[in-house]
């Protein structure tokens, strides 16, 4: 694929976003990002050296997909949890809501 074409692609969206007044609004997109980061750092690689078969890594139900998708689950379960526990006044990390006397 050319590199102009590439360059359409991120940039069009850039634009799109530039133009949002309330950030606040991409909160929930920054979320997905932050899980997939965290989901796949530092492992995609030697993950797929110790494969024996490294073309299963990727595809629609490939390691890496399923794999960030129960990763989501997990962090939706708990937000879930964390949510029904404490409503309104859950802190944005929730070890905030636990009592500092354990």
């Amino acid at each position: 694929m050319d590199i102009r074409y590439f360059e359409l692609i991120i940039f069009i969206p850039a634009v799109i976003i530039s133009l949002i007044p309330d950030m606040k609004k991409m909160s929930v997109f920054s979320m997905l990002g932050n899980i997939t980061l965290a989901a796949s750092i530092g492992v995609v690689l030697p993950m797929e050296n110790e494969m024996k078969r490294p073309g299963m890594l990727e595809g629609t139900f490939g390691v890496l997909n399923v794999t960030a998708f129960v990763c989501t689950i997990i962090y939706i379960f708990f937000g879930f949890v964390a949510y029904l526990k404490y409503g309104h006044k859950a802190a944005d990390t929730i070890t905030l809501n636990l009592p500092s006397n354990w």
